[in-house]
């Protein structure tokens, strides 16, 4: 092979870079990415390959816990989106971005669509489990029958 394994991955990483945001890694390696998970699964000839190409996919994909990603299950995740945070803890995508930003964990000021911005598992490891056991001003304000601040005439207050 004309350049080796740097040539290769060099190849790999520059196909992750000209993707578009919305381009899963079956898209960005098609379809070689079906060949490796698919007609040569179980090949051993290709595992270096399949290597190269999952490591790559598992350090930019949110994959979940359990998922197949050429044939080895994932036993962990390494990478959340906001979007797979809020669906993993079942809280409003609005609060876990205004939460990992507080947290520096991403950029308040990333405007990219909550699928796209994703982060290492281990650094929201501990914000995860305690964002659902939170109560949300607006579950307070709706248990007491009371109205949003905003809303209460300032006469009132006096």
């Amino acid at each position: 092979m004309i350049g080796g394994q740097a040539a290769l991955e060099c190849l790999f990483d520059q196909r992750l870079a000209d993707r578009a945001p919305t381009d899963g890694p079956q898209k960005v390696f098609h379809p070689l990415h079906k060949k490796l998970g698919q007609t040569f699964l179980y090949d051993p000839d290709f595992d270096y390959f399949r290597d190269l190409i999952r490591e790559r996919v598992l350090d930019t994909s949110p994959i979940a816990a359990g998922e197949m990603v050429l044939g080895v299950q994932l036993g962990k995740r390494r990478l959340h989106s906001i979007a797979s945070l809020s669906h993993e803890t079942g809280e409003d995508s609005g609060t876990v971005r205004r939460r990992l930003a507080a947290m520096r964990i991403i950029n308040l000021s990333d405007d990219r669509p909550d699928a796209q911005i994703t982060f290492p598992t281990l650094e929201c490891d501990r914000f995860a489990p305690d964002l659902s056991d939170l109560v949300f001003q607006a579950d307070v304000r709706e248990a007491m029958g009371a109205t949003c601040a905003h809303s209460v005439d300032p006469q009132l207050l006096m």
